[in-house]
């Protein structure tokens, strides 16, 4: 009798093995799944916004384009696209995404092109709070960059600033079209320099 019940709790655990291996198989395809549905909602996602963003922006021509090199790191000061004059993109060409302006176009090549962003340092850029209509510029800053941030200065004394108001382009200084959205005030600092 203890032969046979050894001989059946071998054969039980050869059965759970085989049962674990289904299962493992199982919820790594379950897992691959849920990943893949996750890309799919992204993408979903990214491409309802392109949308959004074309018809909001049909008084300008625009041109899709993705990122193909950067510098290493969250935040970038400066990124190539895979569009050039080929495409009909030329230097100084204002560069957006869903959220409003990215940068602009410093230097270009027939299928390519490099991007200097607002939070790059030497980059400023005319703006006005959408709020009152104030003129203000906004700069790229070496600190805040870090933080994918910029700064709004030449603001005036008496400006009726809050945290939240939009900022953005004023039009002036012929690189930026008026009204593109830049962002919203993070941080208020009232000292000087």
């Amino acid at each position: 009798g203890n032969f046979v019940g050894i001989g059946e709790y071998v054969y039980d655990m050869s059965t759970s093995v085989e049962e674990n291996k289904i299962l493992k198989n199982q919820i790594i395809q379950l897992e691959k799944m849920a990943r893949d549905r996750e890309e799919y909602k992204n993408e979903n996602d990214r491409l309802r916004s392109l949308l959004d963003f074309k018809e909001k922006e049909q008084n300008y021509p625009t041109i899709g384009a993705e990122v193909i090199a950067k510098e290493p790191g969250n935040w970038f000061q400066i990124f190539t696209i895979n569009r050039g004059t080929m495409d009909g993109l030329e230097q100084g060409c204002a560069v957006l995404d869903s959220q409003g302006l990215i940068g602009y176009i410093f230097d270009i090549g027939t299928t390519w092109a490099k991007v200097a962003t607002i939070i790059d340092m030497d980059t400023n850029v005319g703006a006005l709070l959408t709020k009152t209509g104030e003129q203000v510029v906004v700069e790229g800053d070496m600190e805040l960059s870090r933080e994918g941030l910029c700064k709004m200065v030449y603001i005036p004394k008496n400006a009726n600033i809050m945290i939240g108001d939009p900022v953005e382009t004023s039009g002036l200084g012929g690189v930026y079209p008026k009204g593109l959205f830049i962002g919203r005030i993070k941080e208020i600092n009232t000292q000087q320099g």
